[in-house]
């Protein structure tokens, strides 16, 4: 069963990374509980970060239902956690907070880390950016923003070096059939 996830999750990233590299927007919307969705994601940081020091918090306060790709929005968060997982070196906490927003839902995701370096803030979201990665290949962060904006949403960065970072997630309230 461990294999067959980390097959389909392997596929999933090739498959995103074909999609960005193409420019296509492929994303396949479903109503959801956020609260559903945010415990589906901690169960799967839990396994894959369960050999760490990682404390993973979560707090949705956001009564509403979301319209999003499930799949492509867990990727989402797995990405910018791992990468927080990283920028912590395996010791801090993650806090995932989903809460309302003035035009639909926003979603916090704060680590304890060393924070992002001003130098490179400017151009995190842009393909091949990297930050003492000895593995990555700086794609993570555009795909999570293009994934971002295929929902019409959304994302900002707030670092201070030294103290950690917070990522913002704002998507719009989407209509039920759109």
């Amino acid at each position: 069963e461990q294999i067959l996830k980390q097959l389909y999750r392997i596929n999933s990233m090739a498959q995103e990374v074909l999609d960005f590299s193409r420019g296509t927007r492929n994303v396949t919307l479903e109503t959801l509980d956020p609260r559903r969705l945010v415990d589906e994601l901690l169960v799967r940081l839990r396994e894959e970060f369960q050999n760490g020091e990682v404390d993973l918090r979560a707090e949705v306060t956001y009564g509403g239902s979301l319209r999003v790709d499930r799949e492509k929005m867990l990727r989402v968060f797995q990405n910018l956690a791992r990468n927080a997982v990283e920028a912590m070196r395996g010791k801090g906490r993650v806090t995932l907070l989903c809460r309302s927003w003035t035009e639909g839902v926003e979603f916090v995701m704060t680590d304890t880390g060393r924070g992002i370096p001003p130098e490179i803030r400017d151009r995190l979201f842009t393909p091949f950016a990297t930050f003492g990665k000895a593995k990555g290949t700086g794609l993570g962060l555009a795909i999570v923003k293009k994934i971002v904006e295929d929902h019409q949403g959304r994302i900002e960065v707030e670092s201070d070096p030294g103290k950690g970072t917070s990522f913002f997630i704002r998507l719009p309230q989407q209509q039920p059939g759109k």
